[in-house]
């Protein structure tokens, strides 16, 4: 039996004796320990994730909307070989399956389709920059079409470039920027020197991932689950001016902190032993409590939701939201709130694995479009070093954007830079003005 079991294998093709190879090292595992990611079947229609599949319904709802384009532009200073970074952009499209990525609809439900090939042209442009540029970065989205990976070049001089990349959220998010900003580097480095790829092949793809989390027994996520509904029950929603609202005009304003409050801030978390997103939330909390009149304040934040090693260099939609409920009826000194924000935070990041949309499902809420769901509050620390390209002989600046979209009410961004502290603070136009 032994033998003839080994004859079979050496007749498989080495790709079928590579996933046979994984197969086995999963079984030998213990049954309590960790199982990594399988890879999913050779074909080109997956089923997408829970979060693509609310970000698809959204699509469906207001198609072509920009707030979902997740954009970053740069200034190049020096000798830029466009062949060269057209060549790179064909081997990052090739090695992401995600930037070969489009959706299609069966029965009303939404599909990944991935084509086998693919590349993003760089089109060079010389009109005039600075509003081409957001033209550009701005344009929908055909998700039914693509591609939906978009990189523009502006030539200014012989040694000077504006370069816009624009991604629809279907196949990216903010840490994927970074990985596209970091393997793109890297190629081009590689293939101006002339040599090989230095990036090892990708074992696994965004649709493994989809696959993976679709598959998955709804027991695993019970207790987590159960704890969000226990959690968010009864949330109180602000009063807010109501209308059809769905994601669309939206500005921001922003400021630096001074360098006394800075050094302010980071003495605060010393003393606590917060992070900065602990510290500036707790902050937060309490303007908003102060101007909605709110003493039960909930934000929605973003989080990577890449707890597990495997999708740590896949470009994709993998970012959750989580709701960050504190009660601050009690009147507590900020040490408390500090406290319980510090609380809230730790159990909300225990449990970040439960995708959004199956949260509001436990808690019965209503999706209306008129609304953002469950609060009009959010929250996010940036850091303002991620995701920027590095050329070799090439100054890299990266290009500021004016905020034209918003996707919630009202939102806080910290940026931390190593020099200091900058809030931006995003709002829906329709509903605030700039005072």
């Amino acid at each position: 039996m032994t033998v003839g079991l080994e004859a079979r294998v050496a007749t498989l093709s080495t790709e079928k004796r590579r996933l046979l190879a994984r197969r086995l090292d999963i079984l030998r595992r213990p049954p309590d320990g960790p199982q990594p990611l399988p890879r999913g079947p050779g074909v080109a229609t997956f089923r997408t994730s829970w979060a693509q599949e609310r970000l698809w319904f959204l699509e469906q709802v207001a198609p072509g909307n920009a707030a979902y384009n997740v954009m970053g532009a740069f200034d190049l200073v020096g000798p830029l070989d466009l062949a060269v970074l057209q060549r790179s952009l064909d081997t990052l499209v090739a090695r992401h399956e995600s930037l070969r990525t489009t959706f299609a609809s069966v029965d009303g439900v939404p599909l990944q389709v991935v084509s086998p090939t693919g590349s993003v042209r760089l089109r060079l442009r010389r009109a005039e920059a600075a509003a081409a540029l957001r033209r550009d970065l701005d344009a929908p989205f055909d998700v039914t079409r693509g591609p939906l990976l978009r990189v523009t070049g502006y030539r200014l001089d012989a040694e000077r470039h504006l370069i816009g990349v624009a991604m629809h959220h279907l196949i990216s998010d903010a840490w994927s920027v970074s990985i596209l900003a970091r393997e793109l580097s890297a190629l081009y480095r590689a293939a101006l020197d002339g040599g090989p790829t230095p990036l090892p092949a990708a074992a696994l793809q965004y649709v493994d991932y989809a696959e993976w989390q679709r598959s998955k027994p709804h027991t695993d996520d019970h207790s987590a689950t159960e704890y969000w509904r226990l959690q968010l029950r009864g949330t109180p929603y602000p009063v807010i001016p109501a209308g059809a609202r769905l994601g669309g005009s939206g500005a921001a304003e922003v400021a630096d902190l001074d360098a006394a409050l800075v050094v302010g801030v980071r003495a605060c978390m010393r003393r606590s032993g917060t992070t900065l997103f602990a510290t500036t939330l707790a902050a937060w909390l309490v303007v908003l409590a102060e101007r909605s009149g709110l003493d039960d304040v909930t934000v929605l934040s973003p989080v990577a939701n890449r707890e597990r090693p495997e999708v740590a260099g896949i470009i994709g939609f993998f970012v959750n939201l989580v709701a960050l409920r504190v009660r601050v009826d009690d009147d507590p000194t900020f040490e408390a709130l500090l406290d319980r924000v510090r609380g809230v935070v730790r159990e909300a990041l225990r449990h970040q694995s439960v995708p959004f949309e199956r949260v509001l499902s436990a808690l019965g809420v209503d999706r209306t479009l008129t609304r953002p769901p469950l609060t009009p509050f959010a929250f996010a620390v940036e850091h303002a070093s991620v995701g920027v390209v590095d050329f070799p002989g090439v100054v890299t600046t990266v290009v500021p954007l004016e905020v034209t979209t918003s996707r919630t009410d009202l939102m806080l961004v910290v940026i931390e830079r190593r020099d200091g502290i900058s809030l931006r603070l995003e709002y829906d136009s329709r509903l605030y003005e700039p005072g």
